[in-house]
């Protein structure tokens, strides 16, 4: 239980820092030159659109961000 404590504490200082770094103009228009559109993911029944964002550095033992949709 408590490993599972410490990763909801580094989840949730993950996400203040990108909220803080967001908030400024400049950070949003960085983050939307780096978002690209990945056209070639398989079949595409529901017509669904995919981007990858990857940061220009990834500091050691980085989390990663999956998000699922609902395509059938």
């Amino acid at each position: 239980m408590e490993y599972l404590n410490a990763l909801r504490r580094r989840f949730e200082a993950t996400l203040a820092t990108a909220r803080t770094k967001a908030a400024g103009t400049e950070a949003v228009a960085q983050r939307s030159e780096r978002l690209r559109e990945i056209t070639n993911f398989g079949t595409n029944p529901g017509n669904s659109l995919m981007h990858a964002y990857v940061p220009n550095s990834v500091p050691r033992m980085a989390s990663l961000v999956v998000t699922l949709h609902g395509c059938a």
